[in-house]
């Protein structure tokens, strides 16, 4: 009969195939890697539903933002009442629950407007960085160390971050080239008169034809007016679309300042049962979220029944994606956790982008998302190694990581 003794990790007879996951073995075999494939389930269902909030972007962000508050709260609630616990939590961390409430529910506002200007991989990667910043933060209201790895992650996200935005302040003004031709076809139904050899008399009104044939004839004078970016029209739609730029990338770095201000948040509630968390983050932002659309939005119904689905299951995946994220953390090291959650998100939401709205980042994108997601990172196992006792041969081999 064989032995009921426990298995002697250590002894001759028994190898560890790598000392980085030593720390992390137990005697569930699975459980070195189900935290971590819980952690890629989240990062899939919370991509998929940037995904639905891009396609639904006829709708304003705070209703967006409402409906998926509502289905975490109606989706939570069952297991708090089955849980027995306290619906408002206990008195003394009341104010921290509706803070947290407050700062998460503000996040995902802003995360939601960011979606709305710019394209989903710019502004999933600007907001995937938090972690980065969660170091200056902690540094400043909970007064921990911020070491030299802090600082220099957090200017080196920077730079990737203003690789990614491209702005004017950057990359110079986009007014300034005039060698680049734009296509003429876009100005069809606004070339005046005099840009077609083809008299008025002969056109009839609305005819397209004649004002595009006759712009091929006229190309060689009509070039110098209408064809630079120093084109009125042109000038003007890139003001626009640069005005627009600009509140996205605004959204998604105040978003990820409130993000970093909820990870403070709930290091202080850490104590708390995590669906208590999430119903009183449901609760408030519901009200939040509900408040902003009536001052400064409008409710609008959805236009087809797949949109009304949309909407279902944009309230589902944000709460499957919250529990999975919850055992993630339950299986799993915060370290190992944080690492996984962003090398997947960064990696869907391009496959997201390029999938459903045809749209292939340029190498500034790339190379700022690649930056980025280095720094997020190294910050994720550098959480992990500062977790790992001190004779961990990951420790030592990654010490240049907890300087």
């Amino acid at each position: 009969m064989p032995s009921s003794s426990p298995v002697n990790f250590s002894g001759p007879n028994f190898v560890v195939v790598s000392n980085i996951f030593r720390s992390t073995l137990s005697s569930k075999p699975s459980g070195l890697y189900e935290g971590l494939l819980y952690a890629s389930a989240s990062s899939m269902f919370f991509s998929l539903c940037s995904v639905i909030v891009k396609k639904l972007d006829y709708m304003h962000p705070g209703q967006l933002a409402c409906l998926r508050f509502i289905g975490i709260f109606v989706c939570t609630l069952p297991f708090v009442l089955y849980r027995q616990q306290p619906l408002f939590g206990s008195p003394d961390v009341r104010s921290l629950l509706i803070l947290r409430g407050l700062a998460g529910s503000t996040s995902l506002f802003l995360r939601f407007c960011a979606l709305h200007y710019l394209p989903l991989a710019d502004a999933s990667v600007i907001i995937f960085s938090v972690p980065v910043f969660v170091g200056v933060m902690a540094k400043i209201f909970l007064n921990e160390a911020c070491t030299l790895f802090h600082w220099m992650s957090t200017f080196a996200t920077l730079f990737g971050i203003a690789l990614i935005t491209k702005l004017s302040l950057f990359f110079g003004s986009p007014f300034n080239n005039t060698s680049d031709i734009v296509d003429l076809t876009q100005f069809e139904t606004v070339l005046p008169p005099f840009l077609s050899s083809v008299p008025s008399s002969d056109r009839t009104e609305g005819d397209s034809t004649a004002i595009t044939s006759s712009t091929n004839r006229s190309l060689n004078y009509t070039l110098p007016v209408a064809t630079t970016l120093n084109s009125p029209l042109k000038v003007a739609d890139a003001t626009e679309n640069e005005l627009q730029r600009f509140y996205g990338i605004a959204s998604a770095l105040l978003s990820t300042f409130f993000s970093a201000a909820v990870y403070v948040l709930l290091r202080k509630l850490r104590d708390i049962d995590h669906f208590v968390i999430m119903l009183n983050f449901g609760w408030v932002a519901i009200l939040e979220t509900l408040t902003i659309t009536l001052l400064f939005g409008t409710f609008t119904p959805p236009r087809s029944p797949m949109d009304q689905l949309l909407i279902g299951i944009l309230c589902i995946f944000s709460f499957i994606g919250q529990l999975c994220l919850t055992h993630a953390l339950q299986n799993e090291q915060a370290g190992p956790v944080s690492v996984v959650r962003s090398t997947v998100d960064i990696i869907l939401v391009f496959v997201w982008q390029l999938i459903f709205f045809a749209e292939i980042p340029d190498g500034y994108s790339i190379s700022g998302a690649i930056l980025v997601s280095s720094c997020v990172i190294l910050t994720g196992l550098r959480k992990w190694l500062l977790s790992l006792p001190e004779s961990s041969a990951a420790k030592r081999r990654l010490y240049f990581l907890i300087i």
